[in-house]
């Protein structure tokens, strides 16, 4: 119970810090003009808490679901990136490769170091298989697509494929497929309440972030349910 208490103390803590990350990022990115999309949800008055309480739980849940404290530190770095990813994506439409690069380099070493003291082989190896199917995937669907996915989504699928991958290489299917039906759920509604037209175009970052949460926290009953 401390571990779980405290690892949700830390999140608050963190969650405050990614909220002026987001920003500062949103700011940097903005003032160069490297995107002409500009979304306010960065400058709401809910920005902050929806951040931290995001943050918050996510640390919590992953206290609950790995054992392995390499494993929990690993995975919170992950969440980092998809909590970052998801609100730039959703205001600028860029997946910045650099957010990518930080957390691989800082919990990659820690999955690798967890999988050799756990003496399984297997993880280390999903590790770099899943990294490499996530990306052999969005870049054919990128090519197929016409600009339908940008470059920012096939630069941010090996980091996805490889944290998942090092839970089991089939969750990453569960993880890509999650995506696109929450996100064709979404587009629906978003069709059907005339919040879209049919020539917007949709950041697909915040749901594949939202599929590698799926895949982690759910990925196994997940799969236990497709194979019957």
């Amino acid at each position: 119970m401390w571990r779980f208490l405290a690892w949700s103390i830390f999140g608050i803590a963190v969650g405050f810090r990614n909220s002026r990350r987001v920003k500062k990022l949103i700011t940097a990115e903005l003032y160069t003009k490297s995107t002409f999309h500009f979304g306010k949800f960065h400058c709401s008055r809910f920005f902050v808490v929806v951040v931290v309480t995001s943050t918050m739980f996510v640390y919590a849940g992953l206290v609950v679901r790995f054992n392995n404290i390499l494993d929990v530190m690993a995975f919170s770095i992950f969440a980092n990136a998809l909590i970052v990813h998801f609100f730039i994506d959703l205001d600028t439409h860029l997946l910045l490769h650099r957010v990518s690069v930080r957390s691989a380099l800082t919990g990659f070493p820690l999955l690798a170091i967890s999988a050799i003291n756990q003496h399984d082989l297997s993880r280390f190896l999903g590790l770099f298989a899943g990294s490499f199917m996530m990306w052999v995937v969005l870049a054919l669907l990128a090519r197929v697509a016409r600009g339908g996915l940008g470059q920012g989504d096939v630069m941010f699928a090996p980091l996805l494929g490889a944290f998942i991958g090092y839970i089991s290489v089939v969750q990453v299917f569960v993880a890509f497929v999650t995506a696109f039906l929450v996100a064709g759920l979404w587009a629906i509604c978003a069709l059907a309440t005339r919040r879209l037209s049919r020539n917007s175009q949709i950041a697909f970052g915040p749901f594949l972030a939202v599929g590698a949460q799926i895949a982690v926290f759910a990925g196994a009953p997940i799969v236990r349910w497709w194979l019957g």
